[in-house]
């Protein structure tokens, strides 16, 4: 889980601790991971995690969409090495999508 509210009394760890929490679960055959939150898009550093794929884990993030209004994190996000099997959820005036790639 990965949210960015900081009046929360628990924070997210950090995206290099999630890196190798990933790590870890690929070596013991989880096969998939799905980022989500709060608004794990808003998470400094989040797209680091597209080591999921890296890993062989199939990957996904949920967000309500709202970084796709920064033109530079869609960049960021299409130069990712998230795989074939990546997918991301948004949800926007209550309907759901879905982006694969």
């Amino acid at each position: 889980m990965l949210h960015n509210e900081k009046e929360r009394p628990v924070q997210s760890i950090p995206i290099s601790d999630w890196e190798r929490v990933l790590q870890k679960i690929a070596s013991i055959g989880v096969p998939h991971v799905v980022f989500t939150g709060g608004e794990p898009a808003l998470v400094r550093g989040c797209l680091r995690l597209h080591q999921a794929e890296e890993l062989g884990l199939v990957s996904g993030i949920n967000t309500n969409g709202r970084r796709f209004a920064d033109r530079e994190f869609v960049r960021e996000l299409a130069d990712t090495k998230f795989g074939p099997t990546s997918k991301l959820r948004w949800n926007q005036n209550g309907k759901q999508s879905m982006m694969r790639w």
